[in-house]
């Protein structure tokens, strides 16, 4: 399958970076591009760079004949399986112009902005540019003492990139809704067979960051990252906590 898979992160966190690592990697081995878009758009609030970011490359890939969809995968998350993905894309090829997925159950909303898959054609860069259009910057500021981005709008509501896509575009007949364990399979040891993406959103991250204590943090790092420390390696499939307790 020809497609782009992008993330940003511009928060030092070690553990986000090995995920996005993991994405990379996947991404080399499947044979498809991947792109880092951290550092950029960051007079953006960081909810809404990934709608600035996926226009950009959407406007930047329009003739690319090897660009044919465009995925966003927040950095709490990685690519877990390319052929997954490949074959999601492959089956909504001919009826939809974006790809996206509701929460998982533990959460609610009918559209989760973790992960999403925009076709490289008019449709889809003609939704994406409405999507854009949307943030409105005057509703979004940096707190000066914590220098964090606040709003005064209520969590994932109108004033966040998924909130206002929800309300605006989720109904559109160019969206085409897939479960919510091909994008945001949450169970990293045991994902569905369908699972493409596993997000580990909110404080499922840090309960990730609890279960690793420094040994198998270092083990489990291994199964991302070569020893370079720069290119990550293979991660097999199936049960991770398996691999690093043996």
């Amino acid at each position: 399958m020809k497609m782009l898979v992008f993330q940003s992160e511009d928060r030092k966190r070690r553990t986000l970076r090995m995920f996005m690592s993991k994405t990379r990697r996947a991404c080399s081995e499947a044979g498809c591009k991947y792109e880092d878009a951290s550092g950029t758009y960051l007079d953006v609030c960081p909810y809404w760079r990934k709608v600035f970011i996926a226009d950009h490359l959407l406007t930047k890939h329009e003739n690319d004949a090897g660009v044919k969809w465009v995925v966003w995968i927040d950095s709490d998350g990685w690519l877990h399986d390319s052929c997954a993905l490949a074959r999601v894309l492959q089956r909504h090829s001919a009826d939809a112009s974006m790809l996206v997925s509701p929460d998982p159950p533990i959460w609610s909303s009918p559209f989760c902005a973790a992960a999403f898959a925009v076709r490289n054609d008019d449709s889809g860069r003609a939704l994406v540019r409405e999507w854009k259009a949307l943030y409105r910057p005057t509703t979004w500021h940096v707190d000066v003492r914590t220098n964090k981005w606040k709003t005064d709008g209520a969590w994932a509501g109108d004033n966040y990139e998924q909130g206002s896509f929800c309300r605006h575009l989720l109904h559109r007949r160019q969206v085409a809704i897939v479960p919510w364990y091909v994008f945001c399979e949450t169970d990293w040891e045991r994902p569905h067979k369908k699972a493409a993406v596993i997000h580990l959103g909110g404080h499922l991250k840090d309960n990730f960051d609890v279960w690793l204590d420094p040994r198998r943090r270092a083990r489990f790092e291994s199964t991302f990252m070569s020893a370079d420390n720069k290119s990550p390696s293979i991660a097999e499939k199936g049960c991770l906590r398996k691999k690093i307790l043996e």
